[in-house]
């Protein structure tokens, strides 16, 4: 039977049976397959998610699910990357970082004790029309006065406080917006009345009666018994945050229950999620041998942790942890409860050094932007919301060259035209791997009801540079969903003067503006990467195109080449492999439009023996990059005695 054997293995060393051996070589030629540009991300503070990691991003839906909604938080992420989605964008990534006091949610399923109780006993001589008044007052708010009168129906003192459990049962303690209370049930004459939440606040709910002939005997003139409900479980979420405070659990009968084998249904809430449904969490240990609270303690704790044998089966818990509590009573039924302790943020940023935007590039895993190693190469990042340029711009733009992207920084919000010019320079912003922006800018936050709201104009430009080719410029294009700047926005109309723009351009320092070549909109101005040498490469176009082409340069595909063997032959295959991958990449490019020309060189002019023998391949590659256009210039000659004269191949103009 014939052999198969992958290319590199030494056809002389074979051995064996005699039989036909086939050496499968891969093509002569590798293709590059291009590097992705359109990955814009930020990173930055969240309401719920996981920490120190990059999470993909491609809709909406992509980012509350993970992330939670924006918020108006100083340095929120979620407000940034929903920012790049409104400009197009659809491949990017969040990285959520905290202040490290984030704290996760915690919902208790609690069992049916500490509910605080009164009762009112109905006595006296039974009549007809005797006017009765109870009054409850809660812990907090007003009053509710239920008044009835005893009509010839009721017949007896029994009929009567069934008729006073129902008139209370419509007032406002129990249905009303404010109900403070359950519905009242009756047993002969003694009506019981049950706070409508557990706990020892409750004991304050104060109870009075009126009635002549028939008495109305309360009780006690205040609630009591009220006590913290004991746990059954407790539920932390998977993620600290906000986010889960809106949680809720519920517990039911389960749809096989049986009462003296009940099972139960659990169904959990979260935020802008379908519920997760528990059903038929076994409650008992023997059938037929009734409720056991171990037993449905400890089956809580695994439908949420792993959901095994559920009918139906589902998968566990995307939203929380359980453990189990002290508890091993009935759970409380047919009631929601909500989280018992907030979670927290933990979204207040410090600047300096060692802000959690930075992360550390030595931490396992890496923190912080450093997270996004290895996940934004050829792409665009920004720190959200942070403007402290003095500690920031000089780690992010380092971090930026070394993973092949751009990053995008902005000044803080009230800086003047010198005052950026001068801590441009103060802070060493200068390369073609950053750009720097003045001017925050205004939109119409939704989510949060706030308009307008003032946020730095980086996530605006990430997005926008995610959604362009590499060889051309974000600039000179509508921005998406800008209603304003600091200098033309709701509160100010301040345009710049051509003078001062001017200068800006010059520094290197762009802005959103309104009023672009293009037309009277919203859009970037200038073109600058904040590169303050030679002006061929001072432009975002050159930053995204250089990025694009170093990071397609280093592809794998061209990394399999190294550990193989380099003559020093004029013809060597290896050097003709590499040579060939270059070319027929870069002519891809050339002819897509996307650079003017180029060369590649990779033989015995650029590989001496001394280099071969110090195994060095090196390849020297040139490109011509298309040239973004900046001004256009027009001369005009006009007049009335300008004569034109037309010929079937020149047009002259004379005076």
């Amino acid at each position: 039977m014939p052999q198969i054997i992958q290319s590199g293995v030494n056809p002389a060393a074979l051995s064996g049976v005699d039989d036909v051996y086939v050496l499968v070589n891969p093509p002569n030629s590798v293709q590059l397959p291009g590097a992705a540009t359109n990955v814009g991300a930020a990173v930055g503070s969240a309401s719920w998610g996981p920490l120190n990691t990059p999470v993909t991003i491609g809709s909406g839906q992509d980012l509350v699910a993970a992330f939670g909604p924006p918020t108006p938080a100083a340095n929120d992420m979620p407000s940034d990357i929903n920012i790049m989605l409104q400009q197009g964008a659809n491949n990017l990534r969040g990285v959520r970082v905290s202040d490290g006091t984030d704290t996760a949610a915690v919902l208790k399923l609690n069992d049916g004790s500490g509910f605080a109780t009164d009762t009112i006993t109905v006595g006296g001589v039974y009549a007809s029309g005797v006017a009765l008044s109870v009054t409850l007052t809660p812990v907090t708010g007003s009053a509710v006065v239920v008044n009835y009168t005893t009509t010839t129906a009721d017949a007896t003192l029994a009929g009567v406080a069934a008729s006073l459990a129902a008139a209370i049962n419509v007032s406002n303690a129990v249905i009303g917006a404010n109900a403070f209370i359950k519905p009242a049930t009756v047993v002969g004459v003694v009506i019981t009345l049950t706070a409508l939440v557990s706990g020892t606040a409750q004991n304050a709910i104060a109870l009075a009666g009126t009635g002549v002939g028939v008495t109305l005997t309360m009780g006690g003139a205040t609630f009591t018994a009220g006590a913290p409900p004991a746990v059954i479980t407790n539920l932390t979420g998977k993620y600290s945050g906000s986010y889960a405070n809106a949680a809720t659990i519920r517990v039911d009968n389960g749809s096989s229950f049986a009462t003296l084998s009940p099972t139960y249904k659990l169904t959990v809430t979260f935020p802008n999620a379908m519920p997760e449904v528990y059903d038929n969490v076994v409650a008992y240990s023997v059938l037929g041998g009734g409720f056991n609270g171990s037993t449905f303690s400890t089956n809580v704790v695994n439908a949420i942790n792993a959901s095994p044998q559920l009918n139906p089966a589902r998968p566990a818990s995307q939203y929380f942890t359980a453990t189990a509590g002290p508890s091993t009573s009935a759970p409380l039924l047919s009631t929601v409860m909500a989280v018992s302790t907030n979670g927290s943020d933990g979204s207040t940023f410090a600047a300096g050094a060692t802000a959690p935007q930075l992360g550390s590039d030595t931490a396992l895993p890496k923190t912080g932007m450093y997270a996004l190693s290895g996940a934004i190469a050829s792409g665009q990042f920004c720190l959200s919301g942070n403007t402290d340029l003095a500690n920031a711009a000089a780690p992010a733009t380092s971090f930026a060259l070394r993973e092949n992207a751009h990053v995008v920084l902005a000044f803080p919000k009230g800086t003047s035209t010198n005052a950026a010019i001068a801590n441009k320079v103060t802070y060493g912003i200068g390369s073609y791997a950053a750009s720097v922006y003045k001017d925050w800018v205004e939109y119409t936050d939704s989510v949060n009801s706030i308009s307008p709201r003032s946020i730095s104009p980086a996530a605006f430009v990430v997005g926008k540079m995610a959604i362009t080719s590499p060889e051309t410029s974000p600039a000179n294009s509508r921005m998406g969903l800008v209603t304003g700047t600091e200098r033309t926005g709701y509160y100010t109309n301040s345009p710049y003067s051509p003078a001062e723009a001017g200068l800006l351009e010059t520094n290197g320092i762009n802005g959103i503006q309104l009023g672009l070549p293009s037309g009277a909109v919203f859009g970037i101005r200038h073109n600058k990467n904040s590169f303050n040498g030679d002006p061929s490469r001072n432009n975002i176009a050159y930053s995204t195109m250089t990025k694009f082409l170093a990071f397609n340069y280093s592809s794998t595909l061209i990394g399999q080449f190294v550990g193989l063997a380099q003559s020093r032959q004029p013809n060597d295959p290896l050097r003709e492999k590499v040579r060939a991958a270059y070319n027929d990449f870069n002519e891809r490019l050339r002819q897509q439009g996307l650079i003017d020309s180029h060369t590649v060189q990779c033989d015995l002019r650029n590989n001496s023996v001394a280099s071969i023998n110090s195994g060095v391949l090196r390849v020297d590659i040139v490109v011509a990059y298309l040239a973004i256009v900046d001004r256009i210039v027009v001369t005009l000659t006009g007049g009335q005695t300008v004569k034109i004269n037309v010929n079937p191949s020149t047009l002259t103009a004379n005076s």
